[in-house]
């Protein structure tokens, strides 16, 4: 689970970033080191789930997006030319189906070249890249990546992955460069910065591919179609790790400025996420239509009578309130907006009952719980640690009405968090009395959308100083 970090840790180890025999007393080769157990080499494992980690920073990401738009052939033809010249050892992600069925990825060595004639499941080679394969203990033929001549058709047979087997098999990343591997490192990380421009992305953990994608643009508060999507501008790529139950695929977005619909041809279960540079926003539906997004902090939603969790997240010098993420969730919905401004959060909706508020940063979380037949409503900072919430309640565009708001964990409603609050929980988790759709809310401390006894313990936890905040 953890070839990322191992293919990074096998290039730095040989690039001399790091002496093996500072995790092995004794030992001047990889392979030396014992193999990782449950009692033996936490510092090894530890390090190579590090940078396994790192895949998911920005910059990595991003050269995987860059990678996305160049076709397979001139990434393995570079490849090819700088192993060929004594280059160093390359990290190689892939990704697209593994043994025919998995989406999912998976990250390699590559340190040499060998020219040949093989034929691999149809495909006449001429030469192959030799690749250490951490998921192997020897040298397997099959691992290597097989070529034709002028490399536009390739193959890893051992995964039954690439172009001669699907169009959408990618290699996602081939590099040699410290700069870029070492990116954020534990031991002496870079810190990679590209020219390229930024590239956003829209993630699905949805495996329905009937849905549309198309540009939007906001012209005084309103918004409108923009076109659809070039098949030039959008790529879709799946991760760069492997899991039998991984949906997951991702849509390259060329142009960052633009505002982007999802629409499903059918209302479904939704999970979408949004990267631009400087926001980032994650929608859960149970019933979705179309979703809505602008970089500059805008989401919308369609749905048929679902629940929704909507939150963004921004960059510290884009945040209005002392709050870096701030969601909102509830029920029963066929339509909710929800934008940043200069004076905090406008959400607007069909269902403004029970709605949970959550905001966090790096020290502060907290929460809080409204109702009101109210259609929009600002949220905003009373205080870093307290949310508030007012309401346009005669629709003419101002927020005059104070909302009264619940506090998380605050189930009987005096105002403190107490044992007796984890017993209502306990007694409605057994059926010894009922909780309104309110006190629900309060009670459902770990934002799961159910009350259960782990709610209980947590609150428990908290009043004896477990934990600082709920």
């Amino acid at each position: 689970g953890s070839c990322y970090g191992m293919a990074v840790t096998s290039i730095l180890a040989n690039a001399g970033i790091f002496n093996i025999s500072d995790w092995q007393t004794g030992s001047e080769y990889l392979r030396e080191i014992e193999p990782i157990s449950k009692d033996t080499n936490d510092d090894t494992e530890s390090l190579i789930n590090y940078y396994f980690l790192t895949q998911f920073t920005t910059e990595i990401q991003q050269a995987v997006a860059e990678n996305a738009y160049k076709d397979d052939s001139v990434i393995l033809s570079e490849l090819v030319q700088s192993l060929e010249n004594g280059g160093n050892p390359a990290l190689v992600c892939f990704s697209g189906k593994l043994y025919d069925k998995l989406n999912g990825g998976h990250a390699v060595t590559a340190y040499g070249v060998e020219k040949g004639s093989w034929v691999k499941d149809g495909l006449l080679c001429t030469k192959r890249i030799l690749i250490y394969d951490n998921n192997y203990s020897e040298f397997s033929d099959n691992a290597c990546i097989y070529l034709n001549d002028d490399c536009t058709k390739w193959c890893i047979p051992i995964y039954k992955t690439g172009s001669v087997y699907h169009e959408n098999d990618h290699i996602n990343l081939a590099s040699s460069d410290i700069s870029l591997i070492n990116n954020k490192g534990f031991i002496n990380g870079t810190n990679y910065s590209s020219d390229s421009g930024f590239i956003s992305k829209m993630t699905s953990e949805s495996d329905n591919f009937n849905f549309s994608i198309s540009k939007i643009k906001e012209v005084d508060g309103s918004f409108s179609f923009n076109g659809a999507v070039d098949t030039d501008e959008i790529k879709i790529i799946y991760p760069m790790y492997a899991d039998s139950e991984n949906k997951e695929f991702s849509m390259l977005l060329r142009d960052s400025t633009s505002g982007y619909q999802y629409t499903a041809d059918n209302a479904e279960a939704m999970n979408i996420s949004m990267e631009y540079l400087d926001s980032m926003y994650e929608v859960n539906l149970s019933n979705g239509k179309s979703v809505r997004f602008t970089p500059d902090g805008y989401v919308d939603i369609e749905a048929d009578i679902s629940s929704f969790e909507i939150k963004s997240t921004f960059n510290e010098d884009m945040c209005n309130l002392p709050w870096y993420t701030v969601g909102v969730s509830g029920k029963y919905a066929d339509s909710v907006k929800f934008e940043q401004t200069e004076q905090g959060f406008v959400m607007s909706g069909d269902n403004l009952v029970n709605i949970i508020v959550r905001a966090n940063s790096d020290d502060i979380n907290t929460s809080a719980v409204f109702s009101t037949s109210a259609e929009k409503v600002l949220i905003y900072s009373i205080d870093e640690k307290t949310i508030g919430v007012s309401a346009d309640t005669d629709g003419n565009g101002s927020f005059e009405t104070e909302l009264e708001t619940g506090s998380m964990g605050d189930i009987d409603g005096d105002g403190n968090i107490t044992s007796a609050d984890a017993l209502k929980i306990l007694q409605s988790v057994t059926n010894l009395s009922q909780l309104d759709d309110m006190q629900s809310c309060l009670a459902d401390i770990d934002g799961d959308g159910m009350v259960t006894s782990a709610d209980a313990l947590r609150l428990l936890q908290y009043t004896v100083g477990l934990y600082d905040e709920l």
